[in-house]
């Protein structure tokens, strides 16, 4: 996930994180870039996250002192984009004894 934020020096030590329905899960940045005036950080986050954010009632970003919120909308987003994962991991061939799973199937 990337977060833009205007350019400014990051305070060493400044809380980085995610709060779902007023469970904070705190996060590192994996990595910064500027581009203009916007400087990106790039957060690693689980699925099991990603899931919480699309199903919590309030979903709350801060890196530092810079806060972010999603929406309807946005969480909406969300819960397509857990979707896709889910249907993309469908079609993992599950660890089995016996070889590959099987495909799904087509229908008439």
């Amino acid at each position: 996930m990337t977060i833009a934020a205007p350019v400014r020096r990051l305070a060493e030590g400044c809380l980085v994180g995610v709060m779902t329905d007023g469970v904070l899960h705190p996060m590192e940045i994996r990595s910064t870039s500027v581009r203009s005036a916007w400087r990106e950080h790039e957060l690693v986050i689980s699925i099991d996250l990603v899931r919480r954010m699309g199903t919590a009632s309030r979903v709350v970003g801060r890196i530092c002192d810079d806060e972010w919120r999603l929406g309807e909308a946005e969480q909406a987003v969300v819960n397509e984009l857990v979707t896709r994962i889910d249907e993309e991991l469908a079609w993992v061939p599950q660890a089995t004894s016996g070889g590959a799973a099987p495909g799904p199937t087509r229908g008439p």
